[in-house]
């Protein structure tokens, strides 16, 4: 029986570590992660500051595997309600941007390809691109002025 702490979709990820689960993890809690300005994701730049928090020098294509294996990990506890399927083709003839706090835009991209739900979610607002976090109201800013809305017009549904 596996416990919480090895599901966690890091830690699935130690072996290109090669650390304990407990440092591990207490060295990802104390590196925030915060927006980039290296050409890397924020969610690259924070495994890079883990790793070096550890004393590991990892390549960034290294750090690279490693977000895109927890990612794809992730994604084994992700579940989209078919509710929400038959509202966005309902909605579909309407602006429906996504704002998501999400940390490495390229998994945002291809998780919303591999579920078909790319065609129903225009504009893609990703905090780890645009180095803006919810709730911060700047986030939904930039949704309203990429669809050219008013607050006034526009309708936020959250996913709590």
């Amino acid at each position: 029986m596996t416990s919480a702490l090895e599901e966690h979709p890091f830690v699935k990820a130690r072996i290109l570590y090669e650390a304990d689960e407990e440092q591990l993890l207490d060295a990802w809690n104390a590196n925030e992660v915060r927006a980039s300005e290296s050409g890397h994701t924020p969610f690259e730049e924070h495994i890079h500051r883990v790793a070096l928090s550890l004393n590991l020098e990892l390549s960034w294509d290294k750090v690279g595997a490693v977000a895109d294996a927890t990612c794809l990990r992730s994604e084994s506890f992700l579940e989209i309600d078919p509710d929400a399927i038959a509202l966005l083709e309902n909605l579909k003839d309407r602006h429906t941007p996504l704002v998501t706090n999400y940390n490495h835009p390229p998994e945002v991209y291809r998780f919303l390809g591999t579920l078909g739900l790319q065609p129903f979610l225009d504009p893609v607002i990703i905090s780890g691109a645009i180095g803006i976090w919810k709730p911060d109201p700047r986030i939904i800013t930039a949704a309203l002025d990429a669809v050219g809305a008013n607050p006034d017009e526009a309708v936020y549904v959250g996913d709590s």
